[in-house]
């Protein structure tokens, strides 16, 4: 890979990984100060910035001092789970795309499958872990598990330790 190319794979990874924390993180926040208001998403859109206002604050609590996004107002609960589902699905897609494209520059395309392979995989743990979550709740720790491996799919590691393994490959023989 050129050095452009590591410069673009670079800038693209963190592009995505600042906006993809900021998105799932406003969405989640969003949710889990919602749940600590009784009836929040019985308010008109209007009033729940004005009641998410009114919640104690922690000194410093680096996901309030952020701006919320004022479309979320509009939805619902279960709209707003869909969405933070959407999210990932998009970030796991998006970050596959970049992988192919750093596989595929990198003289590597053999390696695609195992990237593939190694994110279904993934995905399958992930799924077990939060169907156990949901089956069986005083189980603790299994959505903390899922929430994790997602985590992980939604990032570049997965194509980085691939490209590692195969330029070990390579220099083994």
């Amino acid at each position: 890979m050129t050095v452009l190319r590591y410069a673009v794979f670079v800038a693209l990874y963190v592009a995505l990984g600042f906006t993809a924390e900021r998105l799932k993180v406003s969405v989640n926040y969003y949710l889990e100060q919602a749940d600590a208001i009784e009836g929040f998403f019985d308010l008109p859109p209007d009033r729940r910035d004005a009641a998410l206002q009114n919640l104690p604050l922690i000194p410093y609590d680096y996901y309030h001092s952020h701006r919320r996004f004022q479309g979320y107002h509009h939805l619902t609960r279960p709209q707003l789970v869909r969405l933070k589902w959407a999210i990932a699905g998009g970030l796991i897609a998006i970050y596959l795309i970049i992988g192919t494209w750093a596989l595929h520059y990198e003289r590597i395309a053999w390696a695609k499958r195992y990237l593939y392979i190694g994110v279904g995989i993934a995905m399958f743990v992930a799924l077990a872990f939060m169907a156990v979550s949901a089956s069986f709740p005083h189980v603790h720790g299994a959505y903390a598990i899922a929430r994790k491996v997602l985590g992980f799919i939604q990032s570049p590691l997965p194509v980085i330790f691939i490209l590692v393994a195969a330029r070990l490959k390579q220099a083994i023989g």
